[in-house]
C-alpha cells in the first residue's frame, strides 16, 4: 500500500482540507459538527513527515546494553509500538 507523496499542507483556501504538492485534495474533514478541524487538518498534513521520522529511527542500527535498551534510551515496549504504529500507517495492520 502507498499514500500520497509528500508533503502535504494545509489547503490554503480551506483549512479543514489537507492537499497534496500537486494543490490536489487528499484529505477533507468539513463535517458540519468538527470544531477542531484546523487541528485535525495539520495533524494530517504532518503525517508523511511523521512517519518517515519514525520509520527512520526504527530502522537505525541501534546498539542493544544487557537489558535490551538502546542506546537512546528507548525500551523494547516502545520500540514494539513504534513499529506497530508504522505498520499501521502503511496499511500492513
Amino acid at each position: 500500500m502507498s499514500h500520497t507523496p509528500g508533503p502535504w499542507q494545509v489547503c490554503k483556501f480551506d483549512f479543514r482540507a489537507v492537499e497534496g504538492p500537486d494543490g490536489r485534495i487528499i484529505a477533507d474533514i468539513r463535517a458540519p459538527a468538527r470544531e477542531n478541524g484546523r487541528e485535525d487538518a495539520s495533524l494530517i498534513a504532518a503525517a508523511p513527515d511523521l512517519l518517515a521520522v519514525l520509520d527512520a529511527i526504527y530502522r537505525e542500527p541501534w546498539d542493544k546494553d544487557a537489558n535490551g535498551w538502546c542506546e537512546v534510551n528507548l525500551p523494547p515496549h516502545l520500540a514494539e509500538s513504534l513499529c506497530a504504529a508504522i505498520e499501521k500507517a502503511k496499511g500492513e495492520q
